[in-house]
């Protein structure tokens, strides 16, 4: 719980978290961070949340409506939600179990974030891997499919991981 704190006064500084008003989050599995603590205060300001759902096509996002959820794929609760198109999500949080400085991460192998990324490009730059500190690899395997993320998001700060033009990266800070 305390790195989840701790990442969230990170994000609280971050322009693209707070001035997002659509985050797509997702339901935490075997052992990823829970972005709970991160979610809290964007709900609070009105923030649109939306949730993943693997739909025949891919990554879906939905937003949150209490009692629209299921039991999906993986065993991962999902929102049964009408979809969002992805050019409303603002920040893409994504799951991960290991990432390193250069923003290519592993989850748990199905592809479906790198898919989402390769398929909707203008969503890279606004891609953040959010894990625990311990989480953060030196340098992990890049295979061809894989996709970096444009920032990486532990307990430990937020680092830069695309590379962005200076004006690009100041309007993203």
């Amino acid at each position: 719980a305390a790195q989840e704190r701790a990442l969230g006064e990170c994000f609280e500084t971050w322009s693209l978290y707070r001035d997002a008003r659509c985050i797509a989050a997702y339901q935490p599995i075997d052992g990823e961070l829970d972005p709970a603590a991160l979610l809290a205060p964007a709900r609070e300001r009105g923030v649109t949340l939306v949730f993943p759902r693997v739909d025949p096509s891919g990554l879906v996002f939905c937003p949150d409506v209490p009692g629209a959820w299921r039991t999906g794929s993986y065993g991962i609760p999902e929102p049964t939600s009408d979809p969002v198109a992805t050019s409303a999500i603002e920040l893409l949080l994504v799951p991960l179990v290991a990432i390193d400085r250069q923003g290519i991460r592993l989850g748990f192998g199905a592809g479906y974030y790198d898919r989402l990324l390769a398929a909707q490009p203008q969503l890279r730059e606004r891609s953040v891997g959010v894990g625990f500190a311990e989480q953060l690899a030196p340098n992990l395997p890049r295979h061809d499919h894989d996709i970096p993320l444009a920032w990486v998001a532990t307990s430990s700060g937020l680092l830069q991981a695309l590379s962005l033009s200076p004006s690009q990266a100041s309007a993203l800070r």
